[in-house]
C-alpha cells in the first residue's frame, strides 16, 4: 500500500468529546522506530471511548514511513481512531484566532483529554515535585 493510499479521516465530523492519544509509549510500548508491544488496556479503553462517542485523535511525532506504519498497525488491528495529528473538524485553528500563515500552522491539537506517556499534569497537586523528579530521572538516564 502506497503512502498516498492511507486515509487519515475515517469517521463523521459530528461534535463530540475529543481525546488525543500518543502512539509510542501509550498505544504501544516505546520501541521507536520499531513498533513496540501493544498495550491491551489502552486498546480496551479506546474501544470503550469510541463506542461512547468520543472522537479519537492518533497523536504522534512519527512522520513519513514511520507514521504510515503506525496508521497501518492501527487499521490492521481495528484499533479505533478518527484522524491522525489533526484537529477534530469543529476545532480548527482559525476558530481560535490562528490565521493560516500568520505564525505558521497551529500544531497543538485541541482535545478534551491528552493521553501521553511523557505528560505531567500542570495544576494538579504535586505537579512541581513530579516535574522535578522526572527531570532528575531524565538526567540520570543520560537524556534518554
Amino acid at each position: 500500500m502506497g503512502e498516498e493510499e492511507v486515509v487519515y479521516r475515517v469517521n463523521d465530523d459530528q461534535r463530540r468529546p475529543v481525546i488525543a492519544v500518543d502512539f509510542d509509549g501509550v498505544i504501544v510500548q516505546n520501541a521507536f522506530p520499531e513498533i513496540g508491544k501493544i498495550n491491551n488496556m489502552v486498546i480496551i479503553c479506546l474501544e470503550y471511548l469510541h463506542d461512547a462517542g468520543w472522537y479519537i485523535i492518533l497523536w504522534t511525532c512519527r512522520g513519513g514511513s514511520d507514521l504510515r506504519d503506525a496508521v497501518l498497525f492501527m487499521y490492521e488491528r481495528h484499533i479505533p481512531f478518527d484522524t491522525v495529528n489533526n484537529h477534530a473538524p469543529w476545532h480548527q485553528p482559525e476558530d481560535y484566532g490562528h490565521l493560516p500563515g500568520e505564525y505558521g500552522p497551529c500544531v497543538k491539537i485541541t482535545a478534551d483529554i491528552y493521553l501521553d506517556d511523557k505528560a505531567i499534569r500542570y495544576g494538579k497537586e504535586g505537579w512541581l515535585a513530579a516535574l522535578i523528579r522526572e527531570a532528575h530521572q531524565y538526567q540520570l538516564k543520560g537524556g534518554e
